[in-house]
């Protein structure tokens, strides 16, 4: 390597240490990565607004899938319950104690009007 103008070939590779003519690249970090990623859904506005009264009404279609313009909202006030509430050794919901199932139908009774 020169030493003439081997500033500005150093300058095109920062923070890599050069082993004889061979520059090596600094560990990329992959949590610092340019792609966000998608975060949990716990609907934190949902958990807040436990004390305004106004219950949300839910639409259903004839097989009781839930339609109309708070369905997404619902399926995932439905799927937070769902992954928090029973526990995480029940493998089928016929596992699930009563108790629980009767706690995530109360809590649901209590933002939606079903």
């Amino acid at each position: 390597m020169t030493t003439e103008g081997s500033s500005d070939e150093r300058d095109v590779v920062v923070g890599a240490q050069e082993q004889g003519d061979v520059p090596i690249m600094p560990h990329i970090d992959p949590s610092q990565s340019a792609h966000r990623r998608r975060g949990a859904t716990r609907l934190r506005d949902f958990t807040l607004s436990r004390i305004c009264d106004e219950k949300i009404s839910i639409e259903f279609d004839r097989f009781w899938h839930p339609i109309g313009p708070n369905a997404a909202r619902y399926r995932s006030f439905v799927g937070v319950l769902a992954r928090n509430k029973p526990s995480i050794l029940a493998m089928h919901w016929k596992e699930v104690d009563e108790q629980v199932k009767k706690h995530i139908w109360e809590t649901i009774q209590v933002k939606y009007l079903i």
